[in-house]
């Protein structure tokens, strides 16, 4: 049978549920103002009901990153990039990394020993995951759009809005080489 032309049978029908507001309301074109009240009948009591919140933030979160369901990343709205250990607390972060704008990019190199965090403003921070150490500060580019670890090896790649892309191998004590292509 066509799923498209299936017409519902009567004996099909478990509930009909009535209409009791059939005029459709819409928000006026010349009123760009206007918020909406979609929620005013909604109780201001919230019942928070998760196994696990993180409460690190002071505002938005906007990026997440999961490594060997033992360490996450967040970064925020609020200029501040955070790695938590599963392993020490569920909700206590145990890096606190500072930026200079809002960090929208975290991620973790292949074999999870390396954490990128980059900001709006295009500072990039390498942190080493287990000493909880900086080894970089990246600094160079405008406006980070994107980033991305290498599959394999510890370099990191990044473009910004100009279209510039970036390249940077992370050593043992730092930037060992960086490449740029505009």
């Amino acid at each position: 049978m066509d799923e498209d032309n299936h017409r519902i049978e009567e004996n099909e029908i478990e509930e009909i549920i009535e209409d009791d507001d059939a005029e459709m309301k819409y928000a006026s074109d010349d009123d760009e103002d206007q918020q909406s009240t979609s929620n005013a009948d909604v109780p201001a009591e919230i019942i928070d009901d998760s196994l696990m919140s993180l409460q690190a933030h002071e505002q938005d979160c906007f990026t997440v990153a999961l490594a060997s369901n033992r360490w996450l990343a967040t970064g925020g709205e609020d200029d501040v990039a955070y790695l938590f250990d599963q392993n020490v607390s569920e909700n206590e972060p145990i890096l606190k990394i500072e930026h200079k704008d809002s960090v929208t990019q975290v991620m973790f190199n292949s074999n999870e020993t390396l954490l990128a965090t980059g900001d709006l403003s295009g500072k990039i921070m390498i942190s080493e995951v287990a000493t909880k150490k900086i080894r970089a500060e990246i600094d160079e580019c405008n406006d980070l759009e994107w980033m991305r670890w290498h599959q394999t090896a510890d370099i990191l790649f990044a473009g910004d809005k100009d279209g510039i892309l970036w390249m940077w191998l992370i050593g043992n004590k730092g930037i060992a080489q960086s490449k740029v292509w505009k």
